[in-house]
């Protein structure tokens, strides 16, 4: 399957009901009312640290497996993006792991756009966003332990959102 058959297929599903992974900085899926105040000080203090661990795992995955980098910005992305030189909607795999780096560091700290890694032997996708957004849709079984593993190493956890309740795991 091709990047552009598995986002077509993905567009016709409905994502609410479909269940995914995130990789978060919390072990739990939090019921305080009071949780905002503290996601508002980590994406004051500790965002770039989050988007650190995250260039980090991506760079591994990135180099470990067979896949495609796709950048996607919004129209008023593109022209920071510009003096990157960094094309949007095509494979940027081969750009170099300094560029990916910087990329998926802007694209959490700074842009509203993503980095979406699609892993083409296994029809799955990573998709990095603004903030803290990091899901794995349609991600195997198979790959949950090297996902929790490189999680853990960054000091971040690997969760499962249960189709349609909103309910997150930990695995």
């Amino acid at each position: 399957m091709t990047y552009e058959e598995y986002i077509k297929k993905d567009y016709e599903i409905d994502n609410d009901e479909q269940p995914y992974y995130i990789i978060d900085f919390i072990p739990c899926t939090p019921y305080q009312d009071d949780f905002l105040l503290y996601e508002s000080y980590m994406e004051d203090n500790h965002e770039m640290d989050f988007a650190k661990k995250i260039a980090s795992i991506s760079l591994k995955l990135i180099y470990s497996y067979c896949c495609e980098v796709y950048f996607c910005s919004d129209y008023g992305e593109r022209l920071r993006l510009d003096k990157y030189d960094v094309p949007e909607d095509v494979n940027i795999r081969n750009i170099g792991p300094e560029k990916l780096e910087r990329l998926i560091k802007n694209v959490i700290t700074k842009w509203s756009s993503s980095v979406s890694i699609f892993f083409k032997d296994e029809n799955f996708s990573m998709v990095i966003s603004r903030h803290f957004s990091v899901v794995l849709y349609d991600m195997p079984r198979k790959f949950e332990p090297i996902m929790k593993l490189l999680a853990e190493q960054e000091g971040l956890f690997l969760k499962y959102r249960v189709s349609g309740n909103g309910e997150f795991i930990l695995i």
